[in-house]
C-alpha cells in the first residue's frame, strides 16, 4: 500500500534486496524465527520442538510432531513449494522414509496432496 502511495505521489520506490540474497536469508533464518515466535507465544513444547527439530526424522519417536512436519515439508517441496531447486530423488526418499516412520496410508496422503496448488492461493499450481 505504501509503495502504491509513493508511486502516485511520484516518489521513487526504494531498491529491494536481491532475490537470491533474500532467499538465502529466509532459508537460513526461518526455523530460528519460527522457534522464537513459538516460544514468545508460549506454544506447547511439542510444537516448538517440532519447528526446531524437523530437519531430520526422529527414529526414537516415530510418531513425533517433528516427523509429521518433516514429511509435510518434503511433500510441499515435491509439489513446488520451495525457495530453490530440489533434488527429486532426495525428496522422494524423504517422503518414503517419513511415510514408513509414521505408518501413513499412501492413498490418504495422495488425496491430501492432489490438487493442493489449486487450494493454496499464490501456489505453484
Amino acid at each position: 500500500m505504501l509503495l502504491e502511495i509513493d508511486r502516485k505521489l511520484g516518489r521513487a520506490t526504494p531498491d529491494w534486496i536481491d532475490l537470491r540474497a533474500w532467499t538465502q536469508i529466509i532459508e537460513n533464518s526461518h526455523r530460528k524465527v519460527g522457534v522464537a515466535v513459538a516460544t514468545e507465544w508460549k506454544l506447547p513444547d511439542a510444537i516448538t520442538a517440532a519447528i526446531r527439530d524437523c530437519s531430520d526424522y526422529d527414529g526414537a519417536d516415530r510418531a513425533s510432531v517433528g516427523n509429521v512436519v518433516r514429511l509435510s515439508n518434503a511433500l510441499a517441496k515435491r509439489e513446488g513449494y520451495t525457495t530453490g531447486p530440489i533434488d527429486t530423488a532426495d525428496i522422494e526418499a524423504l517422503i518414503m522414509v517419513g511415510m514408513s516412520m509414521l505408518g501413513a496410508d499412501p492413498s490418504a496422503v495422495d488425496r491430501l496432496v492432489t490438487g493442493i496448488g489449486c487450494r493454496i492461493p499464490g501456489g505453484p499450481g
